[in-house]
């Protein structure tokens, strides 16, 4: 996936820096490790690649990082100082995994629902009936209305994936338990 935008490097081992640079020059720079780093994670980040750290609480958990490989300093005495690369949060889930066959009618795999039900403190329910409101809508008249007035393409439907039932707190219906609200943090 290119961007129009950005330029596309064909050649990695053929680029050159501005000759009035006063840092390293690229033919003096050995740079196989990127090289081979961006033919195996072809991004559009491509001093960076998609590792995954092992989960500490949940065994078989992979948290997605992105380890950028920084350029060595050059110090005012001409000595070089090799930089460690730096690990940040890569948020673009799984469909940044070139692996990940995803489809998005399908939505994401729910990866927490065996942790959040093995707490025993929620359960599932059968919800409610979706209402116009929900989909921004006056009344059903008006849902009716707005979608006879859209070409195909462009009427609003239903989401085809996964219907998850919700989640609630156990003890939730019952005033004499305790209990909590259902969020991220419980």
């Amino acid at each position: 996936m290119n961007s129009p935008k950005m330029p596309v490097l064909n050649d990695l081992n053929n680029t050159h820096q501005r000759g009035d640079f006063p840092g390293q020059v690229m033919e003096d720079v050995d740079n196989t490790e990127e090289v081979r780093a961006i033919e195996e994670d072809p991004t559009l980040f491509p001093n960076s690649t998609r590792i995954y750290v092992e989960g500490e609480i949940h065994e078989g958990l992979k948290v997605p990082m992105r380890e950028i490989r920084l350029s060595d300093t050059e110090h005012p005495d001409g000595e070089l100082e090799k930089n460690a690369p730096v690990r940040v949060y890569d948020c673009s889930g799984p469909w940044g995994d070139p692996k990940f066959k995803g489809d998005v009618t399908e939505g994401l795999p729910a990866l927490r629902s065996k942790w959040i039900l093995d707490r025993a403190d929620v359960e599932e329910h059968a919800g409610r009936q979706v209402k116009p409101e929900d989909n921004g809508y006056l009344s059903e008249a008006h849902s009716e209305k707005y979608n006879q007035l859209k070409k195909s393409k462009n009427r609003l439907k239903e989401y085809p994936g996964l219907k998850r039932k919700p989640l609630r707190a156990k003890g939730s219906t019952d005033d004499k338990a305790d209990w909590h609200p259902v969020t991220q943090t419980w």
